[in-house]
């Protein structure tokens, strides 16, 4: 993940995903959507680049909308 994270990789890859309890994640370089389960609660979706936002302080969600409705779809599909 470290070259991907970094910007080095030259290639296209396919999306990654990681799992953990109640977390998922997707990474589309240079997106990633973090799905956090809150159990009967609605799921909660941030959005970030890590590109400009490598710490990931800026959820983008709500003005990229398209990039959040591609990314769920991804989630979906390989999660």
């Amino acid at each position: 993940l470290k070259t991907i994270i970094e910007g080095a990789l030259e290639e296209k890859r396919e999306p990654i995903t990681a799992h953990a309890w109640r977390r998922q994640c997707v990474i589309d370089w240079p997106l990633k959507l973090m799905v956090i389960g809150r159990g009967k609660k609605r799921d909660r979706l941030l959005l970030f680049d890590m590109e400009s936002d490598p710490q990931e302080q800026r959820d983008i969600s709500s003005s990229r909308k398209d990039d959040m409705q591609r990314m769920r779809a991804l989630q979906k599909k390989v999660g």
